[in-house]
């Protein structure tokens, strides 16, 4: 007998624990009578299968013999790491003891995990205390003898997970191990588990930070997948908070979001901790924090292969796999506060909207609510044109009307010299960024000449005649729209964006034009009216570009008045505009189609996709309309309809800016003395119709 081995009835007791059959109880029912937890205080309180009812499916499907893999996908604070921890006390209480290999991410989360849970574990619960071999000379912080085998917490690295093998692998937080190791995580832990046959079991659970092909969610395609159901209290409809859920229950979040022009960023905080809530699919009733415990109780795992009758009942009968898979929400955790939560939410996406980085949006998503991040290289992909148009036109309004009725409040217009033609784009606003499309057309011919009413059937040429440009005045800059839900009323063009990149000459003019409407003596145009854009070839520029005063020509030659320029960072708003089309709930951001509108513009919105980094040009040449949302987000912004007056946010219904306030023709004065309606395509028609049969 060897000195470390300590008392010779210690080492019988341990030969024996090897020795006997494990008892018939749950790994569950084990947790129920046994397993501590440490309280507030530092003393031990029970472990409630109550608090984490979703617990006890996963947990039962680590003691299905057979079952080789448990996956479980979830938050912090979820009991994840519990349901493997519960696993292990149950063979070190009843036996028969297994040698245990536990991983983790890093050598400094060992070291603090094995210190504040799992000593304060093997010490809480008498059974097990009385069978670690405490005085054994190898015995140290990571590396324990119980009853007879040995149990040991490691880093995951390469060597670590070769070379060692054990009936039971726990492997905790696998999206945070080095990438060589998570890509092959379940090829290693296999290997290393073929020996023990039926008897081995790997327990892999991380928060999914890699994203969709990699980690946990790797390991979950290759699972049978289980999805939590509950049953609303109100109408008794069953749902669940997984995002890939056939019914799923989600919250009134992005409803609130909608608020943010009106009440500002620390009002709005304030509100949603109070009012936000989940919501119920089915008769849209609001559960309150307290519901979604009692709705836990009667939660069940659904597989992803049963579904439901007409009258709820579950149809499919549940399998058993090797591999078996489970996905916890935040939503379904009883130690989450949905107030909180949504607050973390929308101070995140505010965050990610207004400048870009979505970490801590990310945070919220991966960490707090369980959910996979899908960042915006993956979200910026554009969809088939068929499926934005229809997510587009699902709150309808007609073209030519500015939909007051669904919170529009201003104006912005975008011009695209082309060779013979003007393209033009109206986008209306709200203050949150949610845009609608109000007009879109061409303006191919000059006006008819105001003493004979004749019109020149000659082509514009605005690269080559300066003179062309004089048209865009009275057809965009000073037209105005009426508002749906406002009878009489219309909306001027509150900034008008004019495209100078088609080549030298276009610049050339357009600066030209706009000097020479801005320095007139009667009737000028302000500066702040129009605005010159050429998209910047810079990745890496500044997003909305820099405003520059251009006081010159290209001769060197004062101009007659100094023009505004910008060089956006097109590249960087074309993503922004691309996961915007993807919005699906009205609110920040969302995008929307008048429903009489052709089906070539939701194509050319749909013109270019993404690819290896750049934004390429599909086989549908016209991009007119993307380039106008892209173009028309940057006259949003240099307008700053997000800023505050004196500490608040600007009152859009009763003091709104200049250019957002609405007026009645030929009875109020609006933003200049010439807006006039915008004749509609039928009104156009009409009055060639009418000169056609007068012969002129």
């Amino acid at each position: 007998m060897h000195q470390r081995d300590g008392k010779p009835q210690d080492a019988l007791a341990s030969t024996v624990d090897l020795l006997v059959p494990p008892e018939l109880i749950s790994t569950t029912e084990c947790a129920i009578k046994h397993r501590v937890m440490p309280g507030p205080d530092g003393k031990p309180v029970k472990w409630l299968i109550d608090r984490t009812p979703y617990m006890r499916g996963i947990q039962d499907a680590s003691d299905i013999p057979f079952v080789r893999v448990v996956a479980v996908k979830g938050p912090a604070r979820s009991g994840k790491t519990v349901g493997a921890e519960n696993r292990a006390l149950k063979h070190w209480i009843y036996g028969p003891s297994v040698n245990v290999l536990w991983y983790m991410q890093s050598r400094e989360d060992v070291e603090d995990y094995v210190e504040e849970r799992v000593e304060w574990m093997l010490e809480a619960h008498e059974q097990v205390n009385a069978k670690v071999n405490w005085t054994a000379r190898r015995a140290s912080r990571n590396r324990k003898r119980i009853g007879g085998t040995l149990a040991r917490w490691l880093a995951a690295t390469k060597g670590t997970t070769r070379g060692k093998a054990a009936p039971l692998i726990v492997a905790d937080e696998i999206d945070a191990y080095p990438k060589a190791v998570r890509k092959s995580i379940l090829t290693r832990l296999i290997n290393r588990q073929r020996e023990f046959g039926a008897g081995a079991l790997a327990y892999i659970c991380s928060h999914p930070d890699e994203g969709p092909d990699s980690g946990i969610d790797a390991v979950l395609r290759d699972c049978l997948e289980h999805f939590w159901y509950w049953d609303c209290l109100d109408c008794g409809r069953p749902s669940s908070p997984n995002p890939g859920a056939e019914y799923r229950m989600q919250w009134n979040v992005p409803e609130l979001l909608g608020l943010y022009g009106d009440l500002g960023r620390k009002e709005l905080l304030e509100r949603v901790a109070v009012e936000a809530a989940l919501i119920c699919p089915h008769c849209q009733h609001k559960v309150a924090d307290a519901e979604r415990g009692i709705m836990n109780q009667t939660g069940r795992w659904l597989q992803t292969h049963q579904t439901f009758a007409e009258d709820w009942s579950v149809v499919g009968e549940p399998q058993v796999a090797e591999y078996m898979g489970f996905s916890i929400h935040g939503f379904m955790s009883p130690f989450i506060e949905t107030g909180k939560l949504a607050a973390e939410w929308i101070s995140g996406k505010l965050e990610a909207d207004l400048t870009g980085d979505e970490t801590a949006l990310k945070e919220v998503v991966v960490k707090s609510m369980g959910e996979t991040f899908i960042g915006a290289d993956a979200a910026k992909q554009i969809e088939d044109w068929k499926v934005v148009e229809r997510r587009l036109k699902e709150e309808p309004y007609l073209l030519g009307t500015v939909p007051w009725d669904q919170g529009a409040r201003f104006l912005t217009a975008f011009v695209d010299p082309q060779v013979d033609r003007f393209e033009v784009r109206v986008i209306a606003w709200s203050p949150n960024r949610e845009s609608w499309l109000v007009d879109a057309f061409a303006i191919k011919q000059p006006p008819a000449d105001p003493v004979t009413g004749k019109t020149a059937f000659e082509n514009l040429s605005p690269f080559t005649r300066i003179h062309d440009w004089k048209v865009l005045e009275d057809a965009v800059l000073r037209q105005t729209y009426p508002l749906a839900g406002a009878e009489h009323k219309h909306l001027p063009i509150a900034r008008m964006v004019v495209d100078t990149g088609g080549g030298d000459e276009t610049t050339v003019n357009a600066r030209k034009w706009a000097a020479g409407i801005h320095s007139r003596k009667k009737d000028p145009v302000p500066m702040w009216r129009v605005l010159l854009t050429k998209g910047g070839a810079s990745k890496k520029g500044e997003l909305y570009g820099k405003p520059v005063k251009r006081e010159y020509d290209d001769q060197g030659k004062p101009l007659a008045s100094a023009v505004w320029e910008r060089v956006p960072n097109v590249h960087d708003l074309k993503g922004i505009i691309a996961l915007r089309m993807k919005i699906e709930v009205p609110g920040p951001g969302k995008m929307h189609f008048p429903t009489n509108l052709q089906a070539r513009y939701a194509r050319e919105l749909c013109a270019e996709q993404l690819t290896n980094g750049d934004w390429l040009k599909s086989q549908y040449r016209f991009n007119e309309t993307w380039d106008g949302w892209v173009a028309c987000e940057v006259a949003r912004e240099s307008l700053q309809p997000e800023r505050e007056v004196n500490g608040k946010p600007i009152n859009w219904e009763a003091a709104p800016p200049i250019w957002a306030k609405p007026f009645e023709i030929g009875k109020e004065r609006g933003i200049d003395a010439n807006s006039r309606r915008r004749p509609s395509y039928y009104d156009r028609l009409r009055k060639l119709n009418k000169r056609a049969a007068a012969g002129e």
